[in-house]
């Protein structure tokens, strides 16, 4: 009978919105976009790439999500593991929903690291991935344990196609 109260709410809670897949690359609702901008070789052992990650809110109504106020590149997963996000400092990091309306789109500065003898470098094709925490499981006491075990598991990501992340070029200015 414990079992039953503790897999219904789960259940309802898991079915009650289209907008979340376990791992979906797009679905109709929500789009993931990665765009590269540059290349940056700094120090001769890492280069660092700049990437706009991006979620586009196509569906009709707006969806609900929380990520933390300065470190929102912390619900960002890529594939393959060796990418590192470089992460942002700020004095005041914490839970925020995040409200997009239809048509609206949030983007994200990804600064990424990555060790020039970790890669082939020009070949290698990467996945950025977003948890979308979803507002109803949202508790304080608990949100940074969730946020990681959702990392780890994969759950309630939503993944932009493979970028190719080359060591020369991007997109160094542009002209509106």
């Amino acid at each position: 009978m414990k079992w039953i109260t503790i897999i219904i709410p789960i259940l309802l809670l898991t079915c009650n919105s289209s907008l979340f897949n376990k791992e979906a690359t797009e679905t109709t609702d929500l789009v993931a976009k990665a765009i590269y901008i540059a290349t940056y070789d700094i120090n001769k052992k890492d280069y660092l790439y700049l990437i706009h990650f991006k979620i586009i809110n196509h569906s009709t109504r707006e969806c609900r999500f929380v990520a933390l106020s300065c470190a929102t590149s912390f619900s960002i997963i890529t594939d393959p593991g060796f990418v590192s996000i470089c992460p942002n400092n700020c004095s005041d990091n914490r839970p925020t929903f995040i409200t997009l309306d239809k048509g609206q789109e949030l983007t994200i500065p990804l600064l990424l690291k990555i060790n020039q003898h970790d890669q082939t470098l020009d070949k290698d094709q990467v996945r950025f991935g977003m948890v979308l925490f979803p507002t109803q499981l949202f508790n304080i006491d608990s949100f940074s344990e969730s946020l990681v075990n959702m990392k780890k598991n994969k759950l309630n990501v939503i993944w932009s196609q493979p970028l190719t992340l080359s060591t020369a070029g991007g997109t160094l200015f542009d002209i509106k």
